[in-house]
């Protein structure tokens, strides 16, 4: 009887395709107990978690490792490596993932519970599905606060192939991504791109004309603090932004409009930003720059909107936040 619910077990668990999780850290020892702990949590048994570290200086290797000790079915640790970026760590932990799905994780971001079974559930419908995200509570670190729901700024869609990502440039927090591992382009994360590839890498996913769609609920955290890289250092950002649209639009031309209009949003999230530094000159140098790739009345409010007292923004963020998500985004 003991052996036939064992062999009963193990059979459940040789059913369930492999997910792996993929998670880099640099210097992230404050969030990375909690993240790898949600990874680690979840209830789905065919499971590897892959942290790859970038070189930390402070504790982060050491705590990696004690994991790895503890849970040396469960995770897989890169911790010995040399300094390569976001994308060369990203394509070295990717590189160690033997799954059948990936999902990505960041390091000092939270999965909850029953995300990774609920996003192979969406897959097991159709092998034409080939990337799976989900909506994300963002909060302050430091207070723990939910700041929003990340739908309030990028509203969920569904659909086949690239097109709505590109234009949109995302299509929810990169941490609630789960793609097939079939549909990754033999090269990984796009090495020309050091700081801002994973854009581009569900953009490569999608090229062969996959499905991408949601699943409903709030499956992961998303935390908000200093040392966020998009927060850090928006000026490589911005570079990486731009040159994924170059890059798409020279190696297929088809999406040469919604590399455009893509175009068109980064040089309005500039203007925007060039606007809250008091910098009005250029700011509005950069809106017609956008207006250039891309007209969309939607970019101009989102520069007189953050010239606007803060409580005027937040009524004007209930009023009309669901017809204009840019507010939303501009706000946070």
């Amino acid at each position: 009887m003991f052996f036939s619910i064992i062999l009963f077990m193990w059979l459940c668990f040789m059913n369930d395709p492999k997910v792996s999780v993929l998670i880099i850290t640099y210097n992230q020892e404050q969030f990375i107990n909690d993240t790898l702990r949600s990874a680690i949590d979840q209830d789905y048994k065919n499971l590897e978690v892959v942290v790859s570290d970038d070189g930390s200086s402070d504790g982060t290797p050491k705590i990696i490792n004690e994991y790895t000790k503890r849970y040396p079915l469960r995770v897989k640790a890169i911790t010995n490596g040399q300094n390569l970026g976001i994308t060369g760590n990203c394509n070295r932990a990717l590189h160690q993932c033997t799954g059948s799905f990936i999902a990505i994780q960041g390091g000092d971001d939270v999965l909850l519970p029953n995300k990774i079974r609920m996003q192979v559930n969406w897959f097991s419908e159709s092998e034409k599905r080939v990337l799976c995200y989900h909506d994300a509570e963002v909060f302050e670190s430091s207070s723990n606060e939910k700041i929003c729901n990340y739908s309030e700024m990028a509203p969920l869609i569904s659909g086949i192939g690239p097109v709505a990502l590109i234009e949109r440039m995302r299509l929810g927090a990169a941490t609630t991504v789960m793609v097939r591992t079939s549909s990754i382009p033999e090269y990984g994360f796009d090495i020309r791109l050091p700081m801002v590839s994973d854009w581009k890498f569900q953009i490569d996913c999608l090229i062969g004309g996959g499905e991408y769609g949601f699943i409903d609920g709030v499956y992961a955290r998303y935390r908000r603090h200093g040392k966020n890289s998009r927060l850090k250092a928006s000026k490589q950002y911005y570079e990486d932004c731009l040159m994924t649209t170059y890059l798409v639009e020279k190696e297929c031309t088809q999406y040469a409009l919604a590399c455009r209009k893509a175009r068109a949003r980064i040089y309005g999230g500039m203007a925007i930003d060039m606007a809250t530094r008091k910098n009005y000159r250029s700011a509005f140098q950069m809106y017609m720059k956008s207006v250039k790739e891309s007209y969309s009345w939607k970019l101009l409010p989102g520069i007189i909107f953050i010239l606007l007292p803060g409580a005027l923004r937040k009524l004007l963020i209930k009023l009309f936040g669901k017809s204009i998500p840019e507010l939303n985004y501009s706000q946070h």
